[in-house]
């Protein structure tokens, strides 16, 4: 038996294609909501991350995790959760695409560039 623990949580990879000239005022709305939802309880504590392809550099990918399938569904309830998903939709070309859409899913080992926009301790 291995000592890998696992939880209830779920880790989601939300893909959006944002034009670069809007890149910035949507790092400040994911930035706000992602302080609501820490705050909400309806993400864990791990370490979220946000990442650009290397090949369209409109593609970002937010990867974090839901506690629950029950606080991911609460979340979708929220008006103020509804409210960051509006601003999101004014600033982006297309989001929720499937992963199969990103030019890297075709490759063997997809390499991405990192942006460091949250605040949260870093581990190295």
């Amino acid at each position: 038996m291995n000592d890998i623990s696992t939880n209830a949580g779920s880790i989601t990879i939300a893909p959006y294609r944002v034009k670069e000239d809007r890149q910035t005022e949507l790092f400040e709305v994911l930035k706000e909501k992602r302080q609501y939802f820490s705050k909400a309880g309806y993400i864990t504590s791990r370490l979220a991350l946000l990442l650009r392809s290397r090949i369209d550099k409109e593609v970002l990918l937010e990867v974090f995790e839901w506690p629950s399938e029950k606080r991911c569904e609460e979340a979708h309830d929220d008006p103020q959760v509804n409210k960051f998903w509006n601003k999101m939709y004014e600033l982006w070309e297309e989001g929720g695409f499937g992963l199969k859409e990103i030019e890297e899913s075709k490759l063997s080992f997809a390499h991405f560039d990192p942006l460091d926009i949250y605040d949260q301790d870093k581990k190295t």
